[in-house]
């Protein structure tokens, strides 16, 4: 009925494995008498970092996500290393939709690192103002015809249709008008902005000179992508000054 404190030794001990993970059931045997503990044997990862990015990281906006050659090296407790390739449930932070820098995050045994990739747009030009975020592309000079537009753009979609604002193709040697559009493959859709051209025509004639008079007298006869055309100076008002330089640019004084 006596007790004894025993210190547990290791010929005392069996059923352990220090190379097998999770849970293990040790035996402890002492004078033929036998009883258990449990323990868990663990290497969890302490850190990871990117080895190599995935080869791709420019897109175009619209496109996905390509993981192909980037890894990563995982750290484990004991210190030992493993390579990791990259794959889709690893990544979070990446919309296709987004132009400009992204940070995406990778996630591996709890850990984190990242790299970037930058999606840039569909449409990019030297000579316009292309604008993503309002669906628009200005600074169109006058009797632009579809063809010339398309000398001063660089496309990257498969396929495109200039129409005008009543939805009909636009062919190449037509002029482009304010409030033409251009449709993407991807179901993007630009308007098209030609500077002092509020009708919608291409060019600047008496048409446009009177709708500009009007709004100034009236304050509502033109809206939207009209106002921009008709914002000649390009100071974010449409009035007198504008209808001024309308008036050069007519009399062959003044150029835009």
């Amino acid at each position: 009925g006596t007790t004894k404190e025993v210190t547990i030794t290791n010929d005392m001990v069996s059923g352990y494995n220090s190379a097998t993970l999770g849970q293990q059931t040790i035996t402890v045997t002492y004078e033929g008498r036998t009883t258990t503990f449990k323990v868990t044997v663990t290497n969890n990862v302490t850190g990871i970092a990117m080895k190599t990015n995935p080869s791709k990281t420019t897109y175009i906006k619209g496109e996905s996500l390509v993981l192909t050659g980037g890894k990563i090296t995982a750290t484990y407790q004991d210190g030992t290393t493993k390579e990791v390739t990259i794959t889709n449930d690893m990544v979070t932070g990446y919309n296709k939709n987004t132009l400009g820098e992204q940070t995406i995050i990778v996630t591996y045994g709890e850990k984190t690192t990242s790299f970037t990739v930058n999606v840039e747009p569909i449409i990019r030009s030297e000579t316009y103002n292309v604008s993503s975020e309002f669906g628009e592309i200005r600074g169109i000079k006058l009797n632009t015809t579809v063809n010339n537009f398309l000398k001063n753009v660089t496309i990257r979609a498969d396929v495109y249709e200039i129409r005008n604002a009543n939805g009909e193709e636009i062919p190449d040697g037509e002029l482009i008008g304010t409030g033409s559009k251009i449709q993407l493959n991807n179901d993007e859709e630009l308007t098209l902005v030609v500077k002092a051209d509020t009708n919608g025509d291409g060019q600047l004639d008496i048409i446009d000179l009177s709708q500009l008079v009007l709004h100034i007298v009236e304050k509502d006869m033109l809206g939207g992508v009209q106002l921009e055309a008709a914002d000649i100076n390009e100071d974010g008002k449409t009035d007198i000054i504008d209808l001024s330089n309308m008036v050069l640019v007519l009399l062959d004084k003044m150029s835009l």
